[in-house]
């Protein structure tokens, strides 16, 4: 069974690739602030530095990509391009509930 921050990850990597990026650049963590997102993925800042871009939009364009998974409840960036995900309530059941497994 694979679990939500996985699957997240996997779904993070799936938007940076969309955007040319390197989708092992797309590490999702349980996040540093926990009072603004459950999990947070920093790996726009790296790509954007090798791609030479501007961090935040490069995050903005993944967050789009992200937008309207129902795992997610927000996707939001912040500061130079953190990537802040809060999960969606439903998220928290078993993939198996989900009918993902």
């Amino acid at each position: 069974m694979t679990d939500l921050r996985t699957e997240l990850g996997e779904a993070v990597g799936a938007a940076f690739a969309a955007e040319g990026v390197d989708p092992a650049l797309a590490r999702v963590t349980p996040s540093d602030r926990p009072d603004l997102a459950d999990f947070q993925s920093n790996g726009a800042l790296a790509a954007a530095k090798a791609l030479k871009a501007n961090p935040r939009e490069l995050a903005g364009k993944v967050a789009a990509r992200l937008e309207g998974d129902p795992r997610l409840a927000s996707v939001e960036i912040a500061g130079p391009g953190f990537i802040n995900l809060k999960i969606a309530d439903a998220a928290t059941f078993p993939a198996s509930s989900r009918g993902l497994a």
